[in-house]
């Protein structure tokens, strides 16, 4: 989660985020991701970078002349073609 994140914020944002540690795990990665969000924005950006270049689709043969199929892909572009998919599928 702190990959991208500058290294002069770096030590900073660690010990804000470590001041919640008690909290259970899904509300310490929200925490996470508000404190980054707020102090290096930049962050969030080159992250999704990273994540838009390692996009990915994958087909897994199934029975009965069937696939399933896979994606690691921009939320928005995922929900696009799950909407053509779906009207294709009718």
């Amino acid at each position: 989660m702190l990959n991208g994140v500058s290294d002069d914020k770096l030590e900073q944002l660690e010990a804000a985020i470590l001041d919640g540690r008690s909290l259970p795990p899904s509300k310490l990665r929200a925490r996470a991701r508000r404190l980054i969000a707020r102090h290096d924005p930049d962050s969030i950006v080159h992250r999704n970078k990273l994540a838009i270049a390692d996009r990915d689709v994958w087909i897994r043969p199934a029975e009965n002349g069937m696939a399933y199929l896979d994606r690691h892909l921009p939320a928005a572009d995922t929900h696009t073609l799950a909407m053509r998919l779906r009207e294709m599928s009718v």
